[in-house]
């Protein structure tokens, strides 16, 4: 989801395009960047499973959805965010979760626009 997507879903979030404020607001949520990736890329209903979470449905009588959740957060955490050049923030993610077996899944690549953004914002 690149920021366009977020300040059009998220009321709130018009400040996301500032610079370096990916970067700031990563830093500030980053136990919950796993769950949110993981969370988008699980599809539900009419749409991903971060969708229902934004409209306020709730999953406490899903076990098998919420254990497909964590497991796909942990691989995202141990896969994805450890490669990172700061991989605290992947120790922080991964310390926010339950300790689960990671649960492999394909990771959509960024597209050309999600991957410009993400470089400057990280960059330098």
């Amino acid at each position: 989801m690149v920021a366009g997507d977020i300040r059009q879903r998220v009321p709130g979030f018009d400040w996301i395009s500032g610079p370096r404020s990916l970067k700031s607001y990563w830093a500030r949520h980053v136990e919950s960047i796993a769950i949110a990736y993981s969370a988008s890329s699980i599809e539900y209903a009419n749409g991903t499973l971060i969708d229902a979470m934004f409209d306020g449905k709730r999953f406490a009588s899903k076990p098998t959805l919420i254990g497909e959740l964590i497991g796909r957060a942990r691989y995202v955490g141990e896969e994805v965010l450890s490669r990172l050049r700061d991989d605290s923030l992947a120790q922080n993610a991964l310390k926010a979760l339950p300790a689960v077996p990671p649960l492999r899944f394909e990771i959509a690549p960024f597209s050309v626009e999600e991957e410009y953004y993400i470089r400057r914002q990280f960059s330098g």
